[in-house]
């Protein structure tokens, strides 16, 4: 059996123009949303909600570095089941950064909002414990859980994203035939 590219019929844009014009609509969308919430639980979060306001808070700025790192500066594109990947944002392209370093910052800024919800739920649950209650814990303990989570959770990260190797040199060839699919002929 012999095939050739000119056998194949390829029906996917290698740069899908709707994925990367919403994604430059969600930022001019999400960015002010995101701002306005950190500015009102810095300046509108009553005294009451002292502590919970300050997990809110850094929920709240992780999820606006992760949304405006997505949508404006790295905007995965994925050929799959092709291994070829690429960044359309406004400023990457434009830089020398690997893609594989920021895919892992990326991924990075999605662990640590994913663990600032679940922080969130872990102050809401000793906040409705008793005082008397077995699982009730100090809150030293509970700042040292959430702590280590974060840790833990973004150097799995960093080691797995730093123990693959830089596959850019063999993926440029590939993203260059893809891009210039169909053959001119």
């Amino acid at each position: 059996l012999t095939c050739s590219l000119e056998m194949i019929e390829c029906h996917f844009d290698a740069e899908p123009r709707a994925y990367i014009t919403s994604m430059r609509v969600l930022l001019a969308i999400t960015l002010p949303v995101d701002l306005f919430g950190v500015y009102c639980i810095v300046t509108r979060s009553p005294p009451v909600m002292k502590e919970y306001s300050r997990l809110l808070l850094i929920y709240q700025i992780s999820a606006t570095l992760t949304d405006t790192w997505t949508n404006m500066m790295f905007i995965p594109v994925a050929l799959l089941p092709f291994p070829i990947a690429y960044s359309a944002g406004l400023v990457f392209p434009r830089t020398h950064m690997s893609y594989c370093y920021m895919e892992i910052i990326w991924l990075c800024l999605i662990v640590t909002t994913m663990g600032a919800v679940v922080h969130l739920f872990v102050f809401r649950w000793q906040s409705m414990l008793m005082n008397n209650h077995p699982l009730r814990l100090r809150k030293s303990v509970v700042v040292a859980i959430c702590c280590v989570h974060s840790i833990l959770c973004n150097a799995a990260v960093l080691g797995a994203g730093f123990a693959m190797p830089d596959r850019i040199d063999v993926i440029k060839p590939l993203l260059a035939q893809v891009r210039d699919w169909p053959p001119v002929q």
